[in-house]
């Protein structure tokens, strides 16, 4: 079987049985042309002088084009706008704040939805949780709270 593997400056046909040579771990890497062999380290007969580096693995096209560093601070902008806006795309919680009574049957969740529509509700609870510096979600009809408020 012959494959081949790029160099630097084209592709050049290997046996199998070079190929597996080459990939060994702790295989030496043929040298440049024109380059000595490192001492202590023969140059195996099988492998001739290459006129560019050995090609181990190929990559995706897309990261030859734009590099793997972009990529990745590409996707860092993309998940931190989907995080600053919601997902859904709903509103930022309130900076305006408003005194509530909380009626009855209500929840956290309601008050939330009734006084600032436009809101992720969970951050909004969340927001009216350090607004009256509540540790769970449970309130109580008539209770006074401290709400952002979208109206």
């Amino acid at each position: 079987m012959t494959v081949l593997i790029g160099t630097g400056s084209g592709f050049r046909r290997v046996e199998r049985a070079e190929v597996e040579e080459l990939l060994r771990p702790g295989a030496p890497i043929a040298p440049e042309a024109g380059q000595p062999t490192p001492v202590g380290r023969p140059r195996p007969a099988s492998v001739p002088p290459a006129p560019g580096p050995l090609v181990r693995q190929a990559r995706h096209p897309l990261l030859q084009l734009v590099g793997i560093g972009v990529l990745i601070a590409l996707a860092v902008v993309c998940l931190g706008l989907l995080y600053g806006t919601g997902v859904d795309g709903a509103g930022a919680v309130p900076d305006r704040t408003a005194t509530v009574q909380v009626h009855a049957g209500e929840t956290l969740w309601d008050v939330a939805q009734r006084m600032a529509p436009g809101s992720e509700p969970s951050a909004v609870v969340e927001r009216i949780k350090q607004l009256n510096g509540l540790g769970g979600t449970s309130v109580y009809p008539g209770q006074s709270l401290t709400v952002p408020s979208g109206r």
